[in-house]
């Protein structure tokens, strides 16, 4: 039977997708118009992997996992977050 991770370990390994990729981060597929909100990061079941959660800006949209190396490997761009465009309107 595999070792168990702590906690601590766990949250190491999330440490680089969660700061390149913070919860409300916008971003874009460099394929495509569509902007996604960045909901969170987690870890695959299986693998301990870290995964970004996201979901497009459109009504009833629905939510997507993609492995964060993948992610962060060229295929989206980060955009002006919501909050940043908000404060200088």
């Amino acid at each position: 039977m595999g070792e168990y991770l702590t906690n601590k370990q766990l949250n190491e390994i999330l440490k680089p997708a969660a700061d390149c990729c913070p919860v409300g981060s916008q971003w874009r597929h460099i394929k495509g118009t569509v902007e996604y909100t960045v909901k969170g990061v987690a870890l695959s079941e299986g693998g301990q992997e870290p995964v970004v959660i996201y979901r497009a800006n459109e009504e009833d949209a629905i939510a997507w996992a993609r492995v964060a190396c993948d992610f962060m490997d060229g295929r989206f761009v980060r955009v002006a977050d919501r909050e940043q465009e908000n404060e200088n309107i």
